[in-house]
């Protein structure tokens, strides 16, 4: 047998892969198909892509040490997987006028990077408004803890 630190290893090498490749795909269709990404910094949208699918990837991984059967484990953490996935949804469009209930969720694999998509699409859209006018507010690291900003823009 192999030992376990080559074992494992080698899964995170192999799912490497396979996420470098999903996040070329997402990147080809976020910038050329859907150019939703144009005004992002792409390192900041690199990390909260790399950290959505390595956190999916470990907690995949940790959840399947409890089963002894690929069938078993795979319909446990599709079930587990989708019942994050609505529960990030509802944080952030339910719960999104109780901070303290954010903050506490933004622990919980998978909310927490449907939160900082939120936060990213929200600031890439976003304006701030005073009494000189309105400004794009972008999504960059010098904007990444702007926490209040304007989806439609009022200067007309």
């Amino acid at each position: 047998g192999l030992r376990e630190t080559l074992f494992w290893g080698t899964w995170i090498y192999f799912y490497s892969s396979v996420i470098l490749i999903g996040l070329i795909l997402i990147y080809v269709f976020f910038y050329a198909v859907a150019p939703v990404l144009l005004d992002v910094n792409f390192v900041l949208s690199f990390i909260v892509f790399s950290c959505a699918f390595y956190q999916q990837l470990l907690l995949v991984l940790f959840q399947s040490i409890f089963f002894e059967t690929h069938r078993a484990a795979a319909i446990f953490n599709n079930f587990v997987l989708y019942a994050l996935s609505a529960l990030g949804a509802a944080a952030n469009f339910v719960m999104r006028d109780i901070p303290a209930l954010q903050y506490i969720l933004s622990f919980v694999p998978i909310v927490n990077i449907m939160q900082a998509f939120n936060s990213v699409i929200l600031l890439n859209y976003g304006v701030t408004c005073d009494a000189n006018g309105c400004e794009q507010v972008g999504a960059n690291f010098k904007t990444l803890f702007v926490d209040y900003v304007c989806i439609v823009d009022y200067s007309f």
